[in-house]
């Protein structure tokens, strides 16, 4: 690999001293390579369209710096290039990013000598309909989370299954993740362990008010469509649907969000030959 493009967190890479050194590094091994700053979420609707514009099509790799969130921030950009990611971990627990800041270097030296493999990560393709309008298509590297912002109250959903009806419950809210996301809010939510390489669709109820209303993993051929049936009655609440953690789009009773299986892919660089167990084992140890 000769040409880099560095994606960084502003936030925990104060001043972006951490990315100025990983650039001098590549640089005087005969390396090109160039970065931006972002924050947690993107500041606005057009700075995804120029990061985008300033990676160019001769980029081999890009390394984001920061954490998972940023990882998945910048997943749909690298989706559509076609470039593989190196993450690098500089904030707390993480899952997706392999290299510790304290072993960026030596990381560095294994991707600049091809030492490394390519694994691809699935995505999800989500379209909501609002008031019978559908929007436009939101790629997701991790989930699609359905739920409440304000007073607490339980929302009511339909969840359909290649067009046919799975059930209807009342739960605090709706977790669609790939298996790449099954480590994130989906296990918090009690939903399962899924080998981020492998291909499938898990569903996952927050707080389910029934009994009867367990997580379930589709196939990634399936297409899952949940409608907002009703509404909190509380006062001061609203529902949204959020690509990602971000991404987000307000619902009302009769809105739908269509998942399926993304044609694009992630790509992410691996440097270890760890299996997924053993980063897992070693991840949970540590919380």
């Amino acid at each position: 690999m000769n040409n880099f493009y560095i994606i960084a967190n502003k936030v925990k890479d104060k001043g972006l001293e951490k990315t100025k050194a990983i650039k001098q590094f590549l640089e005087l091994r005969g390396k090109k390579c160039d970065y931006s700053g972002i924050e947690r979420v993107f500041e606005d609707e057009n700075e995804e369209s120029r990061i985008v514009s300033k990676i160019k099509d001769d980029v081999d790799a890009i390394i984001s710096l920061g954490g998972d969130g940023t990882l998945i921030q910048i997943s749909d950009i690298a989706g559509r290039k076609g470039i593989p990611i190196l993450g690098v971990n500089i904030g707390n627990l993480g899952y997706l990013c392999e290299v510790e800041k304290d072993k960026v270097f030596e990381a560095l030296e294994k991707l600049i000598n091809d030492e490394f493999e390519i694994e691809s990560r699935m995505m999800l393709s989500g379209q909501t309909t609002l008031a019978s309008v559908k929007m436009a298509t939101v790629h997701a590297l991790n989930d699609v989370v359905i739920a409440r912002r304000g007073t607490l109250g339980t929302l009511d959903f339909k969840v359909s299954v290649n067009g046919r009806v799975l059930y209807t419950c009342s739960s605090d809210g709706m977790i669609i993740a790939t298996p790449t996301g099954s480590t994130g809010y989906n296990i918090s939510a009690g939903g399962p362990i899924v080998a981020p390489y492998s291909e499938s669709i898990i569903l996952t109820p927050i707080c389910a008010h029934s009994l009867n209303v367990r997580p379930i993993v589709f196939s990634a051929d399936d297409e899952v469509e949940i409608e907002l049936l009703g509404e909190s009655s509380k006062p001061n609440t609203s529902v949204e649907v959020a690509f990602d953690g971000n991404k987000a789009c307000p619902m009302s009773a009769g809105d739908k969000v269509t998942i399926r299986k993304a044609y694009t892919e992630t790509k992410i660089i691996k440097l270890n030959s760890g299996s997924f167990f053993e980063v897992l084992s070693r991840k949970m140890s540590d919380r």
